[in-house]
């Protein structure tokens, strides 16, 4: 392998390896920075190029799911192609270099290459837990059984080669959510908190799993211990909103619903549902119910099939946030129709519902 020449490569790479951990968007953003700094001072150091591409995915990916930046998640992305496979080329064994590759493929919807990069890796290290964290992430894209129980299998695997992985039990947790298994992925979500207490996107999952199992109280302790570790999360201010609507404290949700006006974009989904949730904390349910099944329509009047990957499932799970809002409106036909998209878009939200006490109820 190549070695790296300058010690000040070494430290700069090092410490990126050592704040990406950490979990969230600034550390992710740091570790970017380090590496890029390294590449400067060393270009032809190939680990460096390749965990830089691996930062390109997560802050790709973060532009696209928290923000709805998803045209710039697409530049971040194909620029961490092209860093992925300059790593390659300068150092064909860069095992690091596959499993980046591996990822940035899969969120750009290339789930045949992406499974060979992430194959590709575990070949050249058969110890990369991170590896198999993306063919598990591959197969838990893939519709079916068979295709769901392999990502187990992967996550499985990762975690016997390193138990401390808060990323594999966080992952392996959105999985089991939209396989319907909430509190197994809430087991899974708080591992990935107790491991890593800055995991954003750990709370995000542990707070809709509480949600949807219909325990909102819950959801809100997890949610205010997130914003104390990442308070600048809209993801995680805007599920405080949700919950705070659902346990009645109309205060607290008119409260965050002002903190992220123009957070998103006007027609970004996330937009659409805290818009509806201020009309049904306001008293207006009608317009609640109006608003969320005229979005419903627009996008069934649009080209569904053209939306990337990470689009598709921010949507699905605001669209099930959007059906839960109505269906405790009293809309039981506009609620089925709403999850009827969700689930269309991203495969499981019917499972989900059949664990959840708002749609049992009706």
């Amino acid at each position: 392998r190549i070695q790296a020449r300058n010690p000040r490569t070494r430290e700069l790479y090092t410490k990126a390896l050592q704040v990406i951990t950490d979990g969230n968007q600034d550390s992710v953003q740091l570790a970017n920075s380090l590496l890029q700094t390294a590449i400067e001072i060393e270009p032809d150091y190939a680990p460096a190029r390749a965990e830089y591409a691996w930062t390109l995915a997560e802050l790709g990916a973060t532009r696209a799911l928290s923000q709805g930046r998803f045209a710039e998640g697409q530049v971040l992305l194909r620029q961490g192609k092209a860093a992925a496979e300059a790593a390659i080329a300068l150092d064909p064994g860069a095992s690091q270099a596959y499993r980046a590759l591996g990822s940035i493929l899969l969120r750009l919807g290339d789930l045949e290459g992406a499974s060979r990069s992430a194959l590709q890796a575990v070949r050249l290290d058969p110890a990369d837990h991170k590896a198999y964290d993306v063919l598990a992430d591959v197969f838990a894209g893939l519709e079916g059984e068979d295709n769901h129980q392999a990502a187990r299998r992967y996550f499985e695997k990762s975690l016997s080669l390193f138990p401390e992985g808060w990323q594999a039990h966080h992952r392996y947790g959105v999985l089991l959510q939209n396989d319907g298994e909430l509190a197994l992925a809430l087991q899974h979500a708080d591992r990935a908190l107790a491991l890593r207490p800055a995991a954003e996107y750990a709370y995000v999952t542990a707070a809709d799993a509480l949600l949807w199992m219909g325990r909102a109280p819950e959801a809100e302790i997890r949610l205010r211990a997130g914003l104390r570790e990442v308070p600048g999360s809209n993801v995680l201010r805007s599920l405080m909103a949700y919950a705070a609507w659902e346990c009645q404290d109309s205060g607290t949700a008119q409260g965050y619903l002002r903190e992220l006006e123009g957070a998103w974009p006007p027609d970004h989904s996330s937009t659409i549902l805290l818009a509806g949730l201020k009309k049904a904390v306001e008293g207006d349910p009608a317009g609640t119910v109006a608003l969320f099944s005229g979005y419903r329509q627009k996008l069934l009047d649009s080209n569904l099939a053209a939306k990337k990957h990470n689009e598709k499932r921010v949507l699905s799970v605001n669209l099930y946030f959007m059906a839960r809002t109505v269906a405790k409106l009293g809309q039981a036909a506009e609620a089925r129709s709403l999850l009827d998209l969700a689930d269309r878009l991203h495969p499981g939200k019917r499972r989900v519902a059949q664990q959840d006490p708002v749609f049992k109820a009706g």
